[in-house]
């Protein structure tokens, strides 16, 4: 056991050396002036037994097996999962440090029972008491006080010179993409975080010349604003050093965002070359080759390349290249349910208001306003885009009359989808909905649906057709969810209930009749069979049939779609732990069945835009 305080400054030492700003304020001072570690933790630092001494003299361990011992050593402590998420994130142990106040906020990591993100008192509150626990477990590792100096130039520690030159190589090949993972995992994409990856891939390549050169002996960056940079490269090239390549040499945190889960990382090999690519001179860079790799990514790193690729068309001056840039980066965003979408939606409209990637735009900037409870702005932003198509014949070489009674028919689900998750959010909080006026729409929609989705030819895809039909049915029996729920928490299982569940069943049977009738192997199936388990989930949880439950929570998760993400109910228990109190309307065995699903699937994250045709791309909302 140490004090508060020890721990503290133990682990600002391992923060402050990935932060530059940091470093100019105190730490590139005096000496005296820098953070210097008691004697009951400074061992953690340095090897302090004699025998694990050079020639008798304190030597500094790695920066690479200090953060790696930390973190494995608060893996297994008995602190909470909130406590190690936080003090992994905040003090830079699985990602660049994170703070309290700014746009990567921890704040974000954490949400209440309805999605809302705590509030950063009680996020430093959590911060403080997960520093206590660990305070009471964390062993002494006694040595002389030491200074924490800047890091040094790792190529020329001996861990690293031992090796070979071949061996040196593939130790930097395998570094470099882990250290941009870590780089850009602290929720939010920003422009430093960009900034910091595109530093990242200078710095690795300085560091293979030095190698192919003979001369790994002198840093050639040099400075303390290389300091950050170094740091990071360092701690990842210890760590392909020390454990060859195994598969753990990396923490592939699970990242919570308002509630929603992100999930694994790709592979070092998925993104070398895309990175490589965007480190290049803007004129060299192939956008549509870009956007289609970006868009492939189901990770966290897709943002990072997504706004690199952005930054990089802005300063060619090129608007084809701009508006290629922007299409990429308002999808990958739209997924993350990042504000600045409406901005890059804006943007696009503005140079191509005529295209398909700017009507696009109005449903993926609703989903986003919606995502972060701006019901009227998506709404608003949605009868833009009904208005727009109606005063645009943008397709030459089909029908116009056909393209255009396709996008209306998109962007009305997709007002339907936001009118259904405001109804949703009104349940969360307690209150009684009021889907009235859904309900009419919901039948006109019904009726003049009939004859679109039979009808072939025009221009429009057949299969498009039955996707709408397919998803307008999901919203009707979402719709009667709404109701059915917010009366069996008000007055329990009755006829009213009863009647409702049948009705979204007759939905859920015509929406399965015509999946049926999809293509096979198309893009379309999977994407409406996801929409329907959805469905069924909620139907089933409210229905008290477990059985059914856990058949619909396999199949989503077959699909590669995370129950985290699924249904109210599902919500609903995940608040329960939070809340410490029962929701209503929620069996025993059904909510044996929710938790057992979760538990299976903590990690994994929903199929983002993968097999999803760009033009369906509300279908999972």
């Amino acid at each position: 056991m140490v004090s508060y305080d020890s721990v503290v400054l133990l682990l600002d030492a391992i923060r402050s050396l990935q932060l530059a700003e940091d470093w100019r304020k105190v730490r590139w001072g005096a000496p005296e002036n820098r953070t210097l570690l008691p004697p009951e933790v400074a061992g953690w630092f340095c090897f302090a037994d004699q025998e694990d001494a050079s020639e008798g003299q304190r030597t500094l361990k790695p920066i690479g097996s200090v953060v790696a011992e930390l973190r494995a050593f608060i893996k297994s402590s008995a602190l909470k999962e909130s406590e190690r998420e936080v003090l992994c994130a905040f003090y830079g142990l699985d990602r660049f440090p994170m703070s309290i106040k700014s746009e990567d906020s921890l704040v974000g990591l954490f949400a209440n029972a309805h999605g809302k993100p705590w509030k950063r008192a009680r996020v430093q509150i959590l911060k403080s008491e997960a520093l206590t626990a660990l305070a009471a477990q964390l062993p002494e590792r006694r040595a002389e006080p030491l200074r924490v100096d800047p890091t040094l130039w790792p190529l020329s520690e001996p861990w690293f010179c031992s090796l070979s030159p071949e061996i040196q190589k593939s130790r930097l090949d395998a570094a470099y993409s882990p250290a941009v993972l870590h780089c850009c995992a602290a929720g939010p994409t920003t422009p430093q975080s960009i900034k910091r990856g595109l530093k990242l891939g200078k710095w690795f390549e300085a560091a293979r010349h030095q190698v192919e050169q003979r001369h790994s002996d002198s840093d050639p960056l040099p400075g303390r604003s290389w300091n950050p940079v170094r740091t990071i490269a360092a701690i990842f090239l210890w760590l392909a050093c020390a454990q060859e390549g195994r598969d753990d040499e990396v923490v592939r945190p699970t990242h919570k965002a308002h509630g929603r889960l992100f999930g694994e990382l790709v592979t070092a090999d998925e993104v070398a070359d895309l990175a490589r690519l965007l480190t290049s001179q803007p004129d060299e860079i192939d956008y549509d080759a870009c956007a289609i790799e970006i868009r492939s990514l189901r990770d966290d790193l897709a943002p990072l390349f997504a706004d690199a690729l952005l930054f990089h068309a802005n300063q060619s001056g090129d608007p084809r290249a701009v508006v290629t840039a922007l299409e990429a980066a308002i999808q990958v965003g739209t997924l993350r349910e990042d504000m600045r979408v409406l901005n890059w939606a804006s943007t696009l409209q503005t140079l191509a208001p005529t295209s398909e990637g700017a009507l696009r735009s109005y449903g993926q900037a609703a989903i986003t306003a919606g995502g972060n409870q701006h019901f009227d702005v998506a709404q608003s932003l949605l009868y833009d885009g009904i208005d727009n198509v109606e005063q645009t014949l943008w397709s030459t070489h089909q029908n116009p009359a056909s393209e255009k009674l396709e996008w209306q028919h998109e962007h009305r689900l997709s007002l339907l989808g936001q009118m259904r998750r405001q109804e949703v959010h009104k349940l969360l909080l307690g209150n009684a909905p009021d889907t009235e006026s859904i309900r009419s729409t919901l039948v006109n929609d019904l009726e003049a649906v009939q004859g679109y989705s039979e009808a072939r030819g025009g221009g429009v895809d057949h299969q498009i057709r039955l996707s709408h039909h397919i998803r307008l049915c999901c919203r009707a029996a979402e719709i009667s969810l709404v109701e059915a729920q917010h009366l069996m928490n008000a007055t329990g299982r009755n006829q009213a209930t009863r009647r409702l569940l049948q009705e979204v069943m007759r939905y859920i049977t015509r929406a399965e009749e015509l999946v049926g009738r999809l293509q096979p192997g198309s893009k379309h199936v999977r994407n409406q069979r996801i929409g329907v388990s959805k469905v069924r989930i909620w139907a089933t949880s409210l229905e008290g049939d477990p059985e059914s439950l856990a058949d619909n929570l396999r199949m989503l998760h077959d699909l590669g779609w995370s129950a985290w993400r699924s249904a109210p109910t599902v919500l609903a228990v995940l608040a329960e732990n939070e809340n410490h109190r029962r929701s209503p309307g929620i069996s025993e065995p059904v909510r044996r069945t929710i938790r057992d699903a979760l538990e299976l699937q903590p990690s994994l994250a929903w199929a983002g835009n993968s097999g999803v045709q760009d033009r369906i791309w509300t279908t999972h909302l």
